[in-house]
């Protein structure tokens, strides 16, 4: 990339909804497993069942979807707004967005196995393991979130929060646990992206980060 293409990238800036949609979708789904847990009878055990049960009830079922749907929602629209990620990046953050629509769209119901539902909850918990490893090429602004080493090394923890999450819907007892960590903390990575992206706006060009 020559130095104007540089500067015309960094000039588009990072919009302020950019950063409120970022900080909402962990948000988010900390408050619906707050909410859903406080209407959910006792019987349920936030530690051994997951999110999807909620949704599945008809008590919390309304406030959890609602929940997902605006996570995922949140994801779209912080892919749309970062414009200073290479096109890859962006398109792997819309399409965990997506996975998050259909998780929204189909969910399980009373137990039940809903494939759909089963495949997208997996397949967006994967690319947003991977994420990270599409934010490298922003290291040319000089952020260290973006740099191969911390990609690298947030994309093998969240695999490893796959793994054990894998492990605990087969033979652990700690399911619910293992699905809150894991997308509690991929959900969270975009938000220290994001304001990397803006402190690398101010250093170039100051007031440029509050475009859009």
């Amino acid at each position: 990339m020559t130095d104007s293409d540089l500067t015309a990238t960094i000039t588009t800036g990072v919009p302020w909804w950019v950063t409120v949609s970022a900080m909402l979708t962990p948000a988010t789904v900390l408050a619906v497993d707050m909410a859903g847990r406080v209407l959910q009878p006792t019987s349920y055990d936030p530690l051994t069942q997951t999110l999807s049960v909620l949704a599945g009830n008809g008590r919390t079922a309304g406030i959890v979807t609602v929940g997902f749907f605006v996570t995922a929602m949140c994801c779209i629209v912080t892919a749309w707004g970062l414009r200073m990620l290479p096109i890859a990046s962006r398109a792997l953050l819309t399409a965990v967005g997506c996975c998050g629509l259909l998780v929204a769209c189909a969910p399980q119901r009373n137990h039940s196995q809903n494939s759909v539902h089963l495949c997208a909850v997996v397949l967006g918990a994967v690319l947003l393991a991977l994420w990270p490893l599409s934010t490298i090429p922003a290291y040319r602004f000089s952020l260290r979130v973006c740099s191969a080493p911390m990609a690298v090394t947030v994309s093998a923890v969240f695999m490893l929060l796959l793994v054990w999450t894998g492990y605990e819907a087969v033979d652990g007892g700690l399911l619910g646990l293992a699905e809150r960590v894991t997308i509690v903390a991929e959900m969270f990575w975009p938000v220290p992206v994001v304001f990397g992206l803006r402190r690398a706006v101010r250093s170039a060009e100051p007031g440029l980060d509050e475009v859009g």
